[in-house]
Formats: structure tokens, C-alpha cells, sequence
């Protein structure tokens, strides 16, 4: 019965490594893009629940979003939802619903399912998603963006 040698285990690592070291590389694009494409249908997630718990409460319910520390909030709970630092946030929203600092805004649900109304842009590199809130109906869409706006 024969085994290995040292030296053939060696040249094997060495091979292994270095086809790592190709391959691996080769999928962070991918990787950025299924995590700019997650952090968007995150964002309309929580946007849905919003609209959601406004017609089911009859109350007016918000979604606030921190575009400088990537996080949002929903109404009646605390906790803040993490989105992945390598996606730039921009949110367009009514004037009276943005910070004084810039930081970011909310956009507001009514308890008949309308809305401030906004939109949510998520980018990484020339990927581009926007989540767009209607003003009028409440109804939230994602828009894969990948052309500047001209």
C-alpha cells in the first residue's frame, strides 16, 4: 500500500491555493451585486409592512431611514435593521419628513394605505436600485436602475 509524500502534498496545496487565489476574486462582483440586490428588496420589505400595519391599525404608521449610518427603523419598534455598509443610500421624501442634520427621513404611511410618497436609491459601483413609494396609493416597486437618470 503507497501513500503520499510530503513533497506530492505540498505541490497539491500550492496548486489549490493558487487556483483560489484566481478563482475567488472573480465572484466579488457577484457578491456585491446579490447584496445591493437583497439590501433593496430588504428596504421594500419593510416599506410593505409599513403600509401594512397603517391599514391594519388605522393609524399613522412610519418608515425612517438613516442614509448616513445605513439603518432603518419601523413604527413600534426599537430596533434598528442593519444594511450592508458598501451600498450608498440616497431618500428623496417630503421636506417636513427629512432630518434637520441630513442624515435621513421617513416616508409616512396613511391608515387608507397612502403615502408621503419617495424613493429609496440603493447603488453600489454603476448597479443602481430604486425603491419608489407612491404617493397616492401607497404601492411600493423596485426599479433596477443601472442608467444615469438624463
Amino acid at each position: 500500500m503507497r501513500g503520499f509524500t510530503l513533497l506530492e502534498m505540498i505541490v497539491v496545496l500550492v496548486v489549490a491555493s493558487l487556483i483560489a487565489a484566481v478563482v475567488v476574486p472573480s465572484f466579488q462582483p457577484a457578491i456585491g451585486g446579490m447584496q445591493l440586490r437583497s439590501a433593496a428588496q430588504d428596504v421594500a420589505s419593510a416599506l410593505r409592512h409599513v403600509r401594512g400595519l397603517a391599514l391594519a391599525t388605522g393609524r399613522e404608521q412610519t418608515f425612517f431611514l438613516n442614509v448616513t449610518h445605513h439603518w432603518y427603523r419601523v413604527s413600534g419598534r426599537k430596533k434598528p435593521y442593519s444594511l450592508p455598509g458598501s451600498v450608498k443610500l440616497d431618500l428623496f421624501t417630503a421636506d417636513q419628513e427629512q432630518t434637520e442634520d441630513g442624515q435621513g427621513g421617513a416616508i409616512r404611511f396613511y391608515p387608507d394605505g397612502s403615502a408621503t410618497g419617495g424613493r429609496v436609491t440603493l447603488s453600489a459601483g454603476a448597479r443602481k436600485f430604486k425603491v419608489d413609494v407612491n404617493w397616492l396609493t401607497g404601492n411600493i416597486a423596485i426599479r433596477n436602475d443601472d442608467r444615469d437618470d438624463a
